[in-house]
């Protein structure tokens, strides 16, 4: 009997402890892409431009092309598809904690790359979700993807966001589906 309060106190301690571990996952990862959300995403862009020091480190951001209309088309189980789709793109060409939703259809990725190796790897996200969003939900749709890139040693997330932001607004107003680098200060 002397052990019944005991091993009581234990599962309780033990459930309070998942119930915590499941709002923490809750409030770091975005629901419908299961990828890191906008404030989880800060939270890792702001260790990792610590981390690199006076290192290059280049900022992604991305824009799923023509959403609204995708939704507007196709309805929004397809348009959540799409979104679900990027982010398992994002995940199969960038190191986990490296990239995050920033809300809507935006995401972006801050990774410890130099302009040229980042580029690169725009390149092939942009064309990898373009082939894989060819057929989503037994619908033919062509999905694309806009993608603004910035490099910086010593930049805050926040002013590689920002110079990401520009040349992302450039890449869309030169047709779309391309991938465009903001120039060096």
């Amino acid at each position: 009997m002397a052990y019944v309060p005991g091993l009581a106190f234990v599962f309780l301690s033990m459930a309070k402890e998942k119930v915590e571990i499941e709002y923490k996952f809750a409030a770091l990862v975005d629901p419908l892409t299961g990828v890191p959300n906008r404030r989880a995403f800060l939270e890792n862009a702001q260790r990792l431009v610590r981390s690199a020091g006076h290192k290059p480190v280049s900022c992604l951001i991305f824009d799923l092309d023509r959403f609204k209309d995708l939704n507007d088309s196709f309805g929004h189980d397809i348009g959540d598809r799409v979104l679900h789709l990027f982010g398992e793109v994002l995940s199969r060409h960038l190191p986990a904690g490296s990239y995050g939703r920033l809300g809507g259809e935006e995401f972006s990725a801050v990774i410890a790359l130099h302009r040229a190796e980042a580029e690169v790897v725009a390149q092939r996200i942009r064309a990898d979700f373009s082939n894989a969003g060819k057929l989503v939900g037994g619908e033919p749709i062509m999905v694309t993807v806009s993608v603004g890139c910035s490099t910086a040693a010593g930049e805050s997330p926040e002013t590689l966001i920002q110079k990401a932001d520009v040349a992302l607004y450039q890449a869309k107003r030169s047709g779309r589906n391309s991938v465009v680098t903001a120039l060096p200060d």
